[in-house]
């Protein structure tokens, strides 16, 4: 009887043991493996490694093309997160109505989601060249404009910006969807007898409701803001000079230099901020749940 017992209960350990083994072998042993070469001399030019402590980190600190990155990345994250999510906010809204044409134009703002970047980069190069599309609509509006978008130092990171909210605002928009089909509509009718206009039923009503909506839409735009690098290879290479160069494009342009520890100690720092902003931004929207 106490070996059934024992075996009752080391069973569902069994069933768990794989999943342990895959998340320590591909999570657990790369992340201890990066922190370990963070604090390591490691790049091509020398023969052997040493540990260095934290001379990287304040090296890469001072440098004046990653403080240059620091900026970029925060300037595009801000700037998505509040774009990608007004604007899907109000598709959202605007499709939820019982439109004919609805289920089609949802689809035509989903579909830049499914596209690759490189095909994205490739048709936004095209669009804002300097006699691209974009230059030709405005002249066709009486505004003469010869701006080469993508290689100038004042728009380029305007562009991966907008390049971006194309892209993925379409797929927070159908995340806000699904959060507006699950309010009950007996609420908006209660509160319409309470003689709540349009505005009052969408802040005191829609918006708490969409909370769990919210969380995912922004926490998600954080990471990717963080987290951008593929926009910018495939658009502007972080050019012209640095104006559009990110962390993303920093580690990549480390890492290829051949100074592993830098390239490493770069990650491991954005790694770190994700993470710490992604936990406050999930625990602040959690206290601004509420339940029905």
């Amino acid at each position: 009887m106490k070996k059934k017992k024992r075996e009752d209960y080391l069973y569902p350990k069994y069933l768990l043991l794989p999943v342990v083994l895959i998340f320590v072998i591909f999570f657990i042993v790369p992340v201890v493996g990066g922190i370990a070469i963070s604090f390591t001399n490691w790049d091509i030019t020398r023969s052997g490694i040493k540990l260095v402590g934290l001379k990287n980190y304040a090296s890469i600190m001072r440098d004046s093309s990653v403080q240059t990155a620091i900026r970029n990345t925060l300037v595009f994250t801000i700037c998505i997160v509040v774009f990608r999510n007004v604007l899907a906010l109000l598709l959202a809204l605007a499709f939820s109505k019982p439109l004919k044409t609805r289920g089609f134009l949802r689809t035509i703002f989903y579909v830049p989601a499914v596209l690759s970047y490189v095909v994205v980069g490739i048709m936004f190069n095209a669009l804002f060249q300097m006699d691209g599309t974009v230059n030709q609509i405005l002249g066709a509006f009486g505004i003469l404009c010869k701006q080469e978008w993508v290689a100038s130092a004042d728009t380029a990171l305007f562009t991966v910006i907008l390049e971006d909210i194309w892209k993925w605002t379409g797929f927070h928009m159908m995340i806000y969807i699904a959060g507006l089909a699950a309010i009950p509509q007996d609420f908006y009718e209660a509160s319409r007898i309470d003689g709540a206009n349009s505005w009052k039923q969408f802040w005191y009503l829609t918006l708490p409701m969409l909370i769990p909506a919210l969380t995912i839409n922004i926490t998600q735009s954080i990471i990717g803001g963080f987290r951008v690098f593929e926009q910018v290879l495939t658009l502007t290479k972080g050019g012209p000079g640095h104006e559009s160069t990110v962390m993303g494009m920093m580690i990549y342009e480390y890492f290829n230099r051949g100074f592993y520890g830098k390239s490493t100690a770069i990650t491991m720092l954005l790694s770190l901020v994700v993470v710490l902003v992604t936990i406050f931004v999930r625990k602040y929207f959690a206290s601004k749940e509420v339940s029905y």
